[in-house]
């Protein structure tokens, strides 16, 4: 009775999410196949060596099956009990799901065993990273190890930039990099088409709304604060004093300018 309210409560918050977050209509169904794991009856501690070479096979086929486009969702459960896991399948059958679960390396060591059970749910769930692992590698950099060059063609110049992480060009990357402004630096009224979040690591950021610059439309942004400029909304910035700010969010990372002659790439 447990597993079967965990299971009814996932796929409600699954539904919910997708119609209350207005990205579907909540008419817009298909069927897909749900396999809950259990502990088996040879279900060891991950962290003994053979529980290790078994997760590094049973994550290796997550991968490859959400590479195909097999396996929609895939993870474990938080809390501690016989339930460890949840795989969402879209595939053609009941008997398909049922096989590509017998064939992972954890069911067949009986690590986890499983139960399929068709679900009717809304046409896309998760996302590009759902089921894996991110693909990017971890990154441990101290300040003096960031690598400073000149700022991008879409900024005025006299700006430094530092990728961080990611792929700011990429659909669907996450990112993040830092910017060096010089005193008095200003970005002319522009726009992007992904949220912008920023994190003002030295100096001042003055911001302001709106399509025309406008100093007395300020707000300050001294170290540590934080701002988020959600896709679509014209802004303005200047800097007070040599100014780092971070920003990240989601590719593609572009600079559209309200006034076309505002834009370095056109002078």
């Amino acid at each position: 009775m447990k597993i079967l309210f965990t299971l009814m409560m996932l796929l409600l918050s699954l539904t919910l999410a997708r119609s209350f977050g207005g990205q579907e209509p909540s008419t817009t169904k298909t069927t897909y196949y749900v396999a809950l794991l259990s502990r088996g009856p040879k279900w060891t501690p991950v962290n003994t060596s053979e529980g290790e070479q078994i997760q590094k096979a049973h994550i290796a086929n997550i991968r490859k099956l959400t590479e195909a486009g097999q396996l929609v969702l895939a993870g474990p459960f938080s809390d501690v009990g016989k339930l460890q896991g949840i795989f969402i399948f879209k595939v053609n059958s009941l008997k398909e799901a049922e096989l590509l679960v017998q064939e992972d390396p954890a069911v067949r060591a009986e690590r986890f065993t499983a139960e399929v059970h068709p679900w009717i749910g809304p046409m896309r769930i998760g996302t590009e990273q759902t089921a894996v692992e991110s693909s990017q590698p971890h990154v441990l950099r101290r300040p003096d190890e960031i690598k400073w060059s000149p700022g991008l063609a879409s900024l005025p110049p006299g700006a430094q930039v530092a990728l961080l992480s990611g792929d700011p060009t990429k659909p669907g990357s996450p990112f993040s990099i830092r910017a060096k402004f010089p005193d008095g630096y200003k970005i002319p009224p522009h726009w992007h088409p992904i949220d912008e979040n920023i994190i003002v690591i030295q100096g001042t950021l003055m911001s302001a709304l709106g399509d025309k610059f406008d100093q007395a439309a300020g707000h300050e942004l001294v170290a540590g604060s934080y701002g988020l400029m959600p896709k679509g909304v014209r802004h303005f910035s200047w800097a007070k004093g040599e100014t780092i700010v971070q920003m990240y969010g989601i590719g593609p990372f572009e600079m559209n300018y309200v006034n076309p002659a505002d834009d370095p790439r056109k002078k």
